[in-house]
């Protein structure tokens, strides 16, 4: 179980390092553009288009399982998705 918490524990400190960064380089309708392209469809899945970014980030750098990637979003307050939702989300995403 400690393995566990370190391993959490280092993907949130990579995120907030690369966080503070890119945020900085978004543009300020992200959240307007997320609605726009589908991203984000219902608030109670994620709540915003940084959040969103934020575990895809996570997902992207870690190499989490979709299963996994439901947790982090969880614990990170970015919202409660399923590992199912994920993966239609990035494979709509991906395929367009």
């Amino acid at each position: 179980m400690n393995d566990t918490n370190d391993i959490m524990e280092e993907i949130k400190n990579q995120v907030r390092d690369y966080m503070g960064e890119l945020t900085s380089m978004l543009s300020k309708g992200l959240n307007e553009s997320a609605s726009e392209y589908g991203a984000i469809t219902r608030k109670r899945e994620v709540k915003d288009a940084k959040l969103l970014f934020q575990s895809l980030l996570v997902y992207a750098i870690s190499g989490l399982s979709l299963k996994m990637l439901s947790v982090c979003a969880f614990l990170m307050n970015a919202g409660n998705i399923s590992d199912q939702a994920w993966k239609k989300k990035l494979c709509v995403a991906y395929l367009g």
